[in-house]
């Protein structure tokens, strides 16, 4: 006798297995349900205390880590080099180079989120210049010990509260070229983005709070107000030996954990606590115990024999049960990651006639359209690439031929055609030479990916001066180029991308006088290279659209020149590699626009 469709379904099944385990338990389950372990609830407790911790303690770290980031930048890359240039002069002449370093400031504190004042020392403490708000505070940063830290290494500086403001202060070394300490550079940010964590009490119930101090001698400061007497952490430090500095103590001496201590309500309180360094501090995040195993009275023996009993159960239960319906579902899984892995000749059983069998058998029917879409598209993408290639190659010849015979009835009428109409003829040439560069650009298109496998060692270097050579650039048009690397890469491919995006600098710069800057980054990845000018630059709506296929922003009397098909091919060459290419510019005259691409660092095999 044949079973019901509902008696194959999973349903069944799981209806079954559910009424098999709790049917004869229910009013166990009832009577567990109702008390509540003491050591689950303080093992959540203690859980929930660790994640918050964690989380507010990767926030600070962050925080931290990009100030420390803005910091190394404008020390050893935007500001050395004007500090540089004002040591190297005399003192009578420091003036306009000062004016540079500061409008460079200026620009930094206006455009950098939560700068708020930037200033530069000399070793010996005296204010090269200082900038910002709150100027007059900032100078008073001229005692020894602070400032020979800061010519030796970045440091970052206890917060500081000022009629209600909070402000987080950090100091590095700017150095010459042979590593000589210049001038000791000092940057102010706002530091509500630290009191935003502190201040955040969310998870914490009625009673918990987020503390932020740092140890100097025998006492502890608190760094940020604390949530029931804000006032006491700038009056009332706390003592190491005291139980209210505990959890502190321990934080500020490099060691993560979760203690009991008594805050400073001399209340007991749960405390998790992790050290941040740099630069030095401690972090304590605590609930009073009362609230944080408010629901911990309860009878654990009963739980804990209802625990015994349900396990074993359920561990009879669940070794057979697991077994049989769960077998279907590793196929289904082991099937799924060979497809995520690009095989899609892989099929799984179609044994039962449950919701899992139908399953199953969608699943193969989609891996059967799969592999016809793939074959599909295959076959579109020869097609597409075979036309594009017959069809480029067979308007090439006319457009040579329309190119010839305007020419020689130029040459063979040239004493009866008017100037108007030789000008004409000569548009007529300038069009055909453009439709010529046109398709030669589609070609090169279409040809990305299925030639770009000749690999060999690339100096970028020597290739990026042959390219520079090769244009024939006015001499009043200067070049600068950083250190580039060596890649593993096809030649013609990088080639490619390398003159096309210095050509775009040259040729859209507005005048004769210009100055490109072509560098590199390397990363663990791979490499960086960067393409810089002193043009126009390119407003921020356009910088998606530059790069599509026949755009460009040249004037129309640049068309001739311009097919707007090279950054669409650089774009795709970068792409096939792996990698990423972008544009940063404002758009604001003489600031230019520095493209940017990502291409990966590949080591050839033995």
């Amino acid at each position: 006798m044949r079973r019901s469709g509902f008696a194959k379904s999973l349903s069944f099944k799981l209806s079954m297995l559910m009424f098999g385990l709790f049917a004869g338990f229910a009013s166990f389950l009832g009577l567990a349900t109702y008390f509540v372990s003491h050591g689950w609830l303080e093992e959540i407790a203690v859980s929930n205390l660790e994640a918050l911790t964690s989380s507010r303690y990767i926030t600070l770290k962050m925080l931290i880590a990009n100030k420390l980031a803005h910091l190394k930048a404008l020390s050893e890359y935007h500001l050395a080099h004007y500090v540089r240039q004002v040591a190297k002069t005399q003192d009578g002449a420091k003036s306009d180079f000062i004016e540079a370093l500061e409008r460079r400031i200026d620009w930094e504190i206006a455009s950098v989120d939560n700068v708020e004042g930037i200033c530069l020392y000399r070793p010996d403490g005296s204010v090269i210049t200082c900038r910002g708000a709150l100027y007059e505070e900032m100078t008073d940063y001229k005692d020894t010990k602070t400032l020979l830290k800061a010519r030796h290494r970045s440091i970052v500086l206890d917060p500081i509260m000022h009629q209600g403001h909070f402000a987080l202060d950090l100091m590095a070394p700017v150095r010459s070229a042979k590593g000589d300490v210049l001038a000791v550079l000092l940057v102010r940010y706002d530091g509500q983005n630290i009191l935003a964590v502190t201040g955040d009490y969310t998870g914490l119930g009625e009673s918990g709070e987020t503390v932020l101090g740092v140890r100097k001698g025998d006492l502890v400061f608190f760094l940020a107000p604390l949530r029931f007497d804000p006032g006491i952490s700038q009056t009332q430090p706390a003592e190491i030996s005291g139980q209210r500095a505990k959890p502190m103590l321990h934080a500020t001496s490099g060691q993560s954990g979760l203690t009991r201590s008594f805050d400073y309500r001399k209340v007991e309180v749960l405390a998790a606590y992790r050290p941040i360094r740099p630069p030095g501090w401690g972090l304590v995040v605590k609930q009073d115990v009362s609230e944080a195993f408010s629901n911990s009275n309860r009878l654990q023996i009963i739980l804990f024999f209802l625990w015994l009993i349900l396990i074993t159960i359920s561990l009879i239960a669940t070794l057979f049960l697991v077994r049989v319906f769960m077998r279907p579902v590793k196929d289904l899984h082991r099937a799924t990651e060979k497809v995520s892995g690009g095989d899609l000749s892989v099929k799984v059983p179609e044994e039962s006639e449950d919701e899992l069998g139908r399953l199953a058998r969608s699943f193969n029917r989609m891996i059967d359209r799969m592999n016809n879409a793939q074959r599909e598209q295959e076959r579109s993408n020869r097609e597409l690439t075979s036309f594009a290639y017959v069809v480029s190659h067979d308007l090439r010849a006319p457009l040579r031929a329309i190119f010839n015979l305007s020419q020689w009835l130029q040459e063979d009428l040239s004493n009866q055609l008017q100037a108007e109409h030789k000008k004409q003829l000569g548009m007529l040439r300038e069009q055909a030479t453009r439709m010529d560069s046109l398709i030669k650009g589609l070609l090169e298109y279409s040809r990305v990916g299925r030639t770009d496998t000749d690999l060999g060692w690339v100096n970028t270097d020597l290739l990026v001066q042959q390219i520079i050579q090769s244009m024939g650039v006015s001499e009043r048009f200067s070049f600068e180029i950083g250190a580039l690397p060596r890649v593993y890469a096809n030649k013609v491919r990088i080639t490619q991308v390398l003159q096309n995006l210095i050509d775009n600098a040259v040729h859209h710069h507005p005048g004769p006088n210009g100055r490109v800057e072509v560098t590199c980054e390397k990363g663990p990845e791979g490499y960086t290279f960067s393409i810089k000018d002193d043009g126009v630059g390119i407003e921020p709506r356009y910088h998606e659209r530059i790069f599509n296929m026949f755009q460009t922003l040249s004037a129309a009397r640049d068309l001739t020149d311009n097919t707007g098909i090279g950054l669409a091919l650089v774009k795709r060459i970068v792409e096939e590699h792996g990698g990423r290419v972008w544009v940063v510019s404002s758009g604001e005259a003489g600031r230019g626009a520095d493209f940017r691409f990502n291409w990966p660092k590949i080591v050839p095999e033995e």
